[in-house]
């Protein structure tokens, strides 16, 4: 199996890239900070870890009941909304979750902190990623591509036959933030100036994948790189 690392900074497009690899190469995908944010979710391995690290970004919330409540016999029983206790006082159920902006906030200019918080999620995204690159191993799939922004200073290069580098110029990528997530030029600016320079990332990877201009280019650049790779495999 042929095992990819996708990388680059912010609005230079690595998720359409994933998603041709996934629709046009039949890769399995993992996208690293979608698994991180599992994780936190209040059902997921770090959920409890990071609410100690960061209290602050505890949410708690009424939600209401769907599903199965007990009668007075103890039977279980179809239920929407609140369910009755022993006195068949209506209660409301309530439940926690990280408030994930707070996290932000609580990370941004404070290194210690989010190291603390790199200590729990990193380790538990890896073992993920372990896992799902062994069961597609298992089914025969031919490609596996895990993509993050900062692959590289997390040390997948050595699990990756090749990593790629995403690229757009500045402009560019002001442009497609301003249009897809709203944002302004000096938020753009400020997330760029957080992550590793062009150099940076052409220093840990293997090969830079234009992604700047008619995406016609990048896909044909995509498929005759993987054509030599699936050419060059043992």
């Amino acid at each position: 199996m042929l095992v990819l690392g996708i990388t680059g900074g912010v609005g230079s497009g690595k998720s359409r890239v994933l998603s041709y690899l996934i629709e046009q190469h039949g890769a399995v995908a993992v996208e690293m900070d979608a698994v991180g944010r599992e994780l936190m979710e209040p059902e997921g391995a770090c959920f409890e870890a990071v609410a100690e690290l960061f209290p602050e970004a505890v949410v708690f919330e009424e939600a209401a009941v769907s599903g199965k409540c007990l009668d007075r016999e103890g039977v279980a029983e179809e239920s929407s909304g609140k369910c009755m206790d022993q006195e068949g006082i209506a209660e409301a159920t309530s439940y926690k979750r990280l408030d994930r902006g707070k996290i932000a906030e609580a990370v941004f200019g404070k290194p210690e902190r989010l190291a603390a918080l790199n200590g729990v999620i990193h380790p538990a995204v890896r073992r993920v990623v372990a896992e799902r690159m062994a069961e597609a191993d298992a089914a025969g799939k031919p490609l596996f591509v895990m993509e993050s922004a900062i692959l590289v200073e997390a040390g997948y290069a050595d699990i990756c036959r090749e990593v790629w580098y995403v690229y757009a110029d500045a402009e560019v990528r002001k442009a497609r933030l301003r249009q897809s997530r709203g944002y302004s030029d000096a938020r753009t600016e400020s997330v760029m100036a957080s992550q590793l320079s062009e150099e940076a990332y052409m220093a840990g990877c293997d090969y830079r994948l234009d992604n700047g201009g008619d995406f016609a280019e990048t896909a044909h650049a995509i498929d005759k790189r993987l054509k030599n790779l699936l050419r060059e495999r043992p």
